[in-house]
C-alpha cells in the first residue's frame, strides 16, 4: 500500500514525482461511488468574454484557444478544446485572442456561422438534440468570491478559474524542489493509470463496506503526521520558505469565503489537506463524494457540499479535465470500470474542457463526473490538490 511516508507497496522509498511516474497506481476499495483521486485544470481563455460554456454546435467553427499548454509566457498553440469560457466584466488576463492569436498557432481563421442546438456526439449519431443548461458554464476571474464557491456548491455554476494565481517563479521553485521530497503511487489495484503523490489522500486508506466503510486510522494518521513533517521541513529549506503555496491558497480562500478554512477533523485530529500529484497518463471518469464515500459520516464537521481545488506548478500538451453536467445515478454501475465508469455513463451530456496553464488554480464541484485526459507532448502535469467542505455551520474545511 503506498503512503505518504514516500514507500510503495512493495516497501520501496518513494522517488521524485517524474521518476516514480510511469508506476501503476491504486487499490479497488470494492462496490460503491467511484473514488478517483481529484479533481483538475484550468481552462481555455481565447475566448469571447461573456460567451457560454457548452460542447461545440454542429456548423459553429471553432475558435482557437491563443492559450500556450507549456506555461511559456507569449506561447501559442492554437489548441481547440470547443470549450468557451465567461470572463467577468473588466477582467483582463493579458494574453492574445482573436487573430493574432490564430495567425501566430499557425491555423487559418474559419468562418462563423450561427449557431443552433447543442448536440453532443453520442446525439448526432441518432439525430436527437441536448439542450444545454444555460448557467453550466466556466468562468475566469482575477480572484475567488464567496458568490462563485455557493453558485458551485448549488450545481449553477460549472467551474471557476484564476488564471495566475501562483506566480511562474513560485511554480519552478515547487518543481525544482520536488526531488527532495517522499513519494509514492496510488495502490495499483485500485487506480490503473499512473500517478504519484506527496501527502495522503483518504480514498486510500478507506476500509471498504457498502454502508459501513471507515477509515483505516491505523494507516493513515502516522502517514498524515509524517507528510506534514516532511512538507514543513521542505518548505524551509526550499525556495517557499516566505510562502507555502497550500497555505496561501487557504488563506485567499478563507478570506474569499469571510471565514479561515480549518482542516476537516476525525474525533478532533486534522486530517491532511494539501497533496502535491503527478497525473501524465490521465485518469479515469470518476466522481468524489465524501457523503457517499463514508455514509455513516467520517468528519466531526456535517458536510453539505463538496469542492475540488487545483494548483498547476507544472503543465504540458493535453491534460484537460472534463466536467459533465452528470451525477451519479445507480443506472451508471453498469458501467463501471475499475474505480471510475466508461463514457457511455455520460452519452449526451452537456461538458466542459479545462486544459491545465502554468499557476492557474480551479474550483469544481466534483461529484459531478469528470476525468482528466492523457498528456500529448512532452512535459509534467504537476498539481497540488485537495477539497474544500462547506459545513452546516457556515466554514469551510479542507482534506485531501
Amino acid at each position: 500500500m503506498a503512503t505518504a511516508t514516500g514507500r510503495s507497496p512493495g516497501g520501496k522509498p518513494g522517488r521524485g514525482l517524474g521518476k516514480a511516474a510511469d508506476r501503476e497506481a491504486g487499490r479497488n476499495t470494492g462496490p460503491g461511488p467511484a473514488r478517483g483521486s481529484g479533481q483538475e485544470a484550468g481552462p481555455d481563455t481565447g475566448r469571447e468574454p461573456g460567451r457560454a460554456v457548452g460542447r461545440r454546435v454542429p456548423g459553429e467553427a471553432g475558435r482557437e484557444s491563443g492559450r500556450g499548454t507549456g506555461g511559456i509566457p507569449g506561447r501559442e498553440d492554437g489548441r481547440d478544446t470547443g470549450t468557451v469560457i465567461k470572463r467577468e466584466p473588466g477582467r483582463k488576463t493579458g494574453r492574445k485572442t482573436g487573430r493574432d492569436a490564430r495567425e501566430e498557432s499557425g491555423h487559418r481563421p474559419r468562418r462563423q456561422t450561427p449557431a443552433g442546438p447543442a448536440v453532443t456526439p453520442a446525439d448526432a449519431a441518432t439525430g436527437g438534440r441536448t439542450p444545454l443548461d444555460p448557467l453550466f458554464t466556466a468562468l475566469d476571474a482575477s480572484a475567488f468570491t464567496g458568490r462563485h464557491m455557493a453558485r458551485l456548491a448549488v450545481g449553477t455554476l460549472a467551474a471557476v478559474r484564476v488564471p495566475g494565481f501562483l506566480d511562474g517563479a513560485a511554480c519552478r521553485a515547487v518543481t525544482e524542489a520536488l526531488g527532495a521530497l517522499p513519494t509514492a503511487p496510488y495502490d495499483p489495484a485500485r487506480v490503473p493509470t499512473p500517478v504519484v503523490r506527496f501527502g495522503p489522500a483518504l480514498n486510500d486508506y478507506r476500509l471498504p463496506g457498502a454502508a459501513t466503510a471507515r477509515l483505516d486510522g491505523e494507516r493513515y494518521w502516522p502517514d498524515a503526521q509524517t507528510a506534514r513533517e516532511e512538507w514543513r521541513e521542505w518548505s524551509r529549506a526550499s525556495a517557499l520558505r516566505r510562502e507555502d503555496p497550500v497555505a496561501y491558497a487557504l488563506d485567499r480562500l478563507g478570506a474569499a469565503w469571510g471565514t479561515p478554512v480549518a482542516p476537516a477533523t476525525v474525533h478532533g485530529r486534522a486530517a491532511f489537506g494539501g497533496t502535491l500529484r503527478e497525473i501524465n497518463a490521465g485518469l479515469l471518469m470518476h466522481y468524489d463524494d465524501i457523503n457517499r464515500e463514508f455514509p455513516d459520516g467520517l468528519f466531526d464537521q456535517e458536510i453539505l457540499a463538496q469542492l475540488a481545488f487545483n494548483l498547476y506548478v507544472s503543465v504540458a500538451p493535453g491534460g484537460a479535465t472534463t466536467v459533465w453536467r452528470h451525477r451519479w445515478d445507480p443506472a451508471d454501475e453498469r458501467h463501471r470500470e475499475a474505480y471510475g465508469y466508461r463514457h457511455a455513463a455520460v452519452a449526451g451530456r452537456q461538458r466542459v474542457d479545462l486544459p491545465p496553464h502554468l499557476g492557474d488554480a480551479l474550483l469544481f464541484d466534483p461529484a459531478h463526473f469528470h476525468a482528466v485526459a492523457r498528456n500529448t507532448g512532452e512535459g509534467r502535469r504537476i498539481a497540488f490538490a485537495f477539497f474544500l467542505g462547506l459545513t452546516t455551520g457556515g466554514s469551510l474545511v479542507v482534506w485531501s
